[in-house]
């Protein structure tokens, strides 16, 4: 079971469920790619150890496995109450906050977010508080049901999109 469904209150509805976006993935696999491509001509062309390749491939791979780990365990939702979001696995940071308490929402977006569909997403609640929800697949989708959900609740008539 996941932590959002694991989280809901009785009479509680998810809205909008989102997680990371695959982008989380590319540095990994850049950069792996050129280090094993940078032991390999080490190795080959410059006669290096051969040990070099096979700790560059386990480094490569342990860091793109933490990647796919991060963005299997991360989880972010809009429900009839609250949004919640969740990331990490064996060490967790989660939020929790009503849609009462939430008193605006921002979202960023760069060229490639725009033309890949990521971004960042920043909810503002009262006091100040403010989370940063970054990496986030449909931002702005996110960000809509949110705003959506709050307009009702603050007794404002609802956004229309």
């Amino acid at each position: 079971m996941s932590y959002v469904d694991a989280a809901l209150l009785p009479g509680e509805a998810i809205v909008f469920r989102t997680r990371l976006h695959r982008v989380v993935l590319l540095r990994p696999v850049v950069l792996a790619t050129l280090g094993l491509g940078a032991a390999a001509a080490l190795v080959f062309v410059l006669k290096g150890p051969w040990y070099l390749v096979a700790a560059a491939f386990v480094a490569c791979g342990a860091w793109a496995g933490a990647a796919c780990v991060t963005r299997a365990s991360s989880e972010f939702a809009v429900t009839s109450q609250r949004i919640i979001a969740k990331t990490g696995f064996l060490r967790v940071a989660s939020l929790e906050m009503q849609l009462s308490k939430v008193e605006a929402v921002s979202t960023n977006q760069g060229l490639l977010g725009r033309l890949f569909g990521y971004g960042t997403v920043v909810v503002i609640g009262t006091g100040g508080t403010q989370q940063t929800l970054g990496l986030l697949a449909s931002p702005m989708e996110f960000a809509r049901h949110i705003q959506a959900s709050i307009a009702p609740e603050k007794g404002r008539p609802p956004l229309r999109y």
